[in-house]
């Protein structure tokens, strides 16, 4: 028995939970990631460094943010699902603050203890 379904209209997915027949969730083409992925690569490429420490901080960066949006996304679909009266505090504004504050502290690491290295006196 399939306990949900995905819907694809116009770039969007929609998730259903059986036997609803209305979505509970709506995964617009914001909530992917990608603009998350750009601005933390040009946050990294603007800033010194060496491209032989640039390239695998960008890869393992990219891939945390791509967790990280992974359980972003998973724990709205819950609270939509059973919490909905937190949905859009979670949704708008906590979940925004966190996504963004992980992007910023990982620049933050390589702006102020990765992008120097290569560079120390022998």
């Amino acid at each position: 028995e399939t306990y949900y379904k995905t819907t694809l209209i116009m770039g969007e997915a929609l998730i259903y939970f059986t036997p609803m027949l209305k979505p509970v969730v709506r995964m617009g083409a914001s909530c992917n990631g990608l603009e998350l992925f750009v601005l933390f690569i040009f946050f990294v490429v603007a800033y010194p460094g060496k491209w032989f420490y640039k390239i695998p901080y960008l890869i393992s960066g990219l891939i945390i943010i791509d967790i990280i949006n992974i359980f972003r996304s998973y724990w709205l679909t819950i609270m939509a699902y059973n919490h909905y009266t937190y949905f859009n505090l979670f949704h708008r504004y906590i979940f925004i603050f966190m996504i963004y504050a992980a992007v910023f502290g990982l620049w933050m690491i390589w702006a102020n203890y990765l992008s120097k290295k290569g560079y120390e006196k022998s």
